[in-house]
């Protein structure tokens, strides 16, 4: 039986622009939960989770000076080598982002 424990991915405070997270050789990625917050700001912060292919798996979008937070809870699989990718768009966020990292068959 495997041993499963939560894993942190990307733990960004006032991120602004990309982080990234590459799945490791031999690995195999849930992402599970990402969480982001942002304070008031003169500009709406907007944001993007981006999996392997480069797709949007989740976006998000704030108001003008309006501080607020918003997550995103699921099962996102990734393979070794793919790289996970948060890119705030507009802005900055504090942003988290975990789950499982298990090790591949």
């Amino acid at each position: 039986m495997a041993n499963v424990y939560s894993t942190a991915f990307i733990f960004q405070r006032g991120l602004a622009g990309n982080a990234t997270y590459t799945v490791p050789a031999g690995f195999v990625v849930v992402v599970r939960d990402v969480d982001v917050y942002w304070g008031q700001q003169p500009v709406a912060p907007t944001g993007l989770v981006l999996g392997a292919a480069g797709q949007a798996f989740w976006s998000w979008a704030g108001a003008i000076f309006a501080a607020n937070n918003d997550n995103w809870r699921g099962r996102h699989v990734m393979n070794a080598g793919d790289v996970l990718t948060v890119s705030v768009t507009n802005g900055n966020a504090d942003v988290s982002v975990s789950g499982y990292r298990l090790v591949a068959p």
